[in-house]
């Protein structure tokens, strides 16, 4: 479960991590060249720091920063060798070392160890009036951003991961003359509110709701076909059974 020691320092066990997810930190005045990025690790079980719960971490990294680790590589599996060696490349010693740049480092390391793959803004999936991966937005009182990912509706400061599998319905309505707001309406029925949009990101919003659409289609038919494949093999398995005398 995860654990925070103190105001500043949590930890959490890989069995207890959903999904990881690496995002760039917001370009306000579009210059597009951001040197600064953050990760950020969902929990399955919310991890109690006082009176809080957090059901997530987040790590800010930054590009002039250096991340050296020593590695055990003979404590490594070979898949988790492998995908290192294939992602750090030159960052990567003979001896195990590795050496680079925290956002190039740090969540190459985390997908090996906890044998997860890292989510980030994808253009197939999300991209706004300026080929951007988020929206400038207000959640309540609160002025962020939100990153529509493969992963889940990531909303930013402070953090909050709406998770796409979770996710029941998403629908936009005009806030105004300039504005849009997107509901977003969850499984368990809680709401999500976010206001402040600006409308020309009605288009890029509408493309994620069906995206999180066919996701979900997607997702029932696979569950439906294990679910009849498992019932098939129960049905063979019982015929079997009733032929042994």
């Amino acid at each position: 479960l995860g654990n925070c020691t103190t105001q500043t320092q949590c930890s959490a066990a890989f069995a207890e991590v959903d999904c990881v997810v690496q995002f760039p930190k917001p370009d306000l005045y579009g210059n597009k060249k951001v040197d600064t990025e953050f990760l950020l690790v969902a929990l399955k079980t919310p991890a109690v720091h006082g009176k809080q719960k957090l059901e997530s971490f987040v790590v800010q990294m930054a590009t002039k920063n250096s991340l050296d680790l020593a590695l055990d590589s003979a404590a490594l599996d070979a898949s988790c060798l492998a995908a290192l060696t294939a992602g750090l490349g030159e960052h990567l010693t003979d001896g195990g070392a590795v050496s680079g740049p925290e956002p190039t480092v740090l969540p190459q390391v985390l997908a090996c160890m906890g044998s997860k793959p890292i989510g980030k803004p994808s253009p197939m999936v999300f991209s706004n009036s300026s080929g951007g991966a988020h929206v400038a937005c207000y959640r309540k009182v609160q002025e962020g951003f939100l990153y529509p990912l493969a992963e889940g509706l990531l909303f930013f400061k402070p953090p909050m991961l709406l998770k796409l599998h979770e996710i029941a319905s998403m629908s936009t309505t005009a806030g105004g003359a300039r504005f849009l707001e997107l509901s977003v309406e969850m499984e368990d029925g809680t709401k999500h509110e976010f206001s402040n949009i600006d409308k020309g990101e009605v288009n890029g919003l509408q493309g994620y709701a069906q995206y999180v659409a066919k996701a979900h289609k997607t997702r029932a038919k696979v569950e439906a076909a294990a679910a009849a494949a498992e019932a098939s093999g129960a049905g063979a398995g019982g015929d079997a059974t009733s032929g042994v005398s």
